[in-house]
């Protein structure tokens, strides 16, 4: 039988008895033709293990803090390690980086300096790809401690920790940093939270307000910014920030409140979270601490936002807007924990998750029923 309503996305209110909807581990998928309904619950994907590096033992064990791939090379940071993975799944190590609780970023400047750029626990590394060498950057101007890093139009970009200061490195040599090559921001009195690049644009997100800046061609300095934009709006969760479907999403805060999930429509931040979803944002005691990435498969590119004490990872559909959860049952509590990946790459023809609890690297797939989890208690 066929039950208008039923079939949908996570949608408890605050009030149960006007409705207690909870879609784990299933999304809903609109059907196209003329089948006999319209909409129906797909699985989400199941976990294969696919790299364990050799990072070494100890009491604490390494989380993958970062994944990115290009050209057919993948890379991860695992704790304090940087690792390059191979189709294989095998893995090594090819140098040592510091580490902290947060995310570590890798930008890359492609075939115009063959280099990878590495933010990690406040500091900042050149990976050369053609002498498979790790270099620590010593260049006087560049910042420290760093807290994130992009890379627009030949330069590396190093955003300096709760300041409003960015940095740029010589043009496609990010171990060469003048110290003369700073800028700050102007319009804005709160710090930059977040630095990314959109469309070959710099965006400085601050936890109220948001400046983005162009390449002018300016020889002193050649960022500048978009005269006429400024973004009443800002970021609550600095590795909430999500690039895709050609624009930007994150976590947002501004002088009115916080906890609200924003879609920038050029320079205009739309709503996409529910209800639903900033009541359950709203049990967060550290919101802050949000981590988002974004994959598409068959068609659905996906938002997920790891919030680490909440009991699920929130999930929202572009291809439906509607939102789902993930989770893993905690069968020693009985209490659903948090999804396990916490970062993303696509590599080898495959998606590749990062575990938030050790140095394990997944295959994310459709075709996997169940999780393969290399710790699978203590969620």
């Amino acid at each position: 039988m066929h039950y208008p309503g039923f079939i949908g996305g996570s949608d408890s209110e605050r009030s149960v008895n006007v409705n207690a909807e909870s879609t784990i581990n299933f999304y809903p998928r609109f059907v196209g033709g003329t089948p006999k309904v319209g909409r129906n619950l797909y699985r989400t994907p199941g976990l294969r293990v696919f790299s364990q590096p050799d990072v070494g033992g100890g009491a604490i064990v390494p989380p993958v803090r970062c994944l990115f791939a290009e050209d057919g090379r993948a890379f991860a940071a695992v704790g304090g390690n940087f690792v390059e993975l191979f189709e294989d799944g095998s893995a090594i190590v090819r140098g040592t980086i510091s580490a902290d609780d947060w995310p570590a970023t890798i930008s890359s400047n492609g075939v115009g300096g063959f280099q990878l750029f590495i933010t990690s626990g406040g500091s900042g590394y050149i990976y050369d790809l053609q002498a498979d060498t790790l270099t620590p950057i010593e260049a006087e101007g560049f910042p420290s401690p760093v807290r994130m890093g992009a890379y627009a139009d030949g330069y590396f970009i190093a955003l300096e920790e709760s300041t409003r200061n960015f940095f740029l490195s010589s043009l496609n040599n990010g171990l060469e940093w003048d110290a003369l090559d700073v800028a700050q921001l102007s319009s804005s009195s709160n710090n930059v939270q977040a630095i990314t690049v959109e469309h070959r644009e710099l965006w400085l997100v601050g936890g109220q307000t948001t400046e983005v800046w162009y390449n002018s061609g300016d020889p002193d300095f050649p960022f500048q910014p978009i005269q006429g934009v400024f973004i009443h709006h800002g970021i609550l969760a600095p590795w909430s920030i999500i690039g895709a479907d050609n624009t930007l999403f994150w976590l947002g805060s501004d002088k009115l409140g916080a906890r609200t999930v924003y879609r920038m429509q050029g320079y205009t931040p739309l709503r996409v979270s529910t209800h639903p979803i900033e009541y359950l944002l709203g049990k967060s005691a550290e919101p802050e601490r949000t981590i988002g990435f974004s994959y598409q498969d068959e068609g659905h590119t996906f938002l997920v936002f790891y919030v680490p004490d909440l009991d699920t990872t929130l999930v929202y559909d572009l291809a439906t807007q509607l939102w789902h959860e993930r989770a893993q049952w905690d069968y020693v509590r009985a209490r659903w924990r948090p999804h396990v990946a916490r970062c993303h790459c696509y590599a080898f023809g495959k998606h590749l998750v990062g575990d938030r609890q050790g140095p394990t690297i997944y295959d994310y797939s459709l075709e996997y029923l169940d999780d393969e989890l290399v710790l699978d208690e203590g969620l």
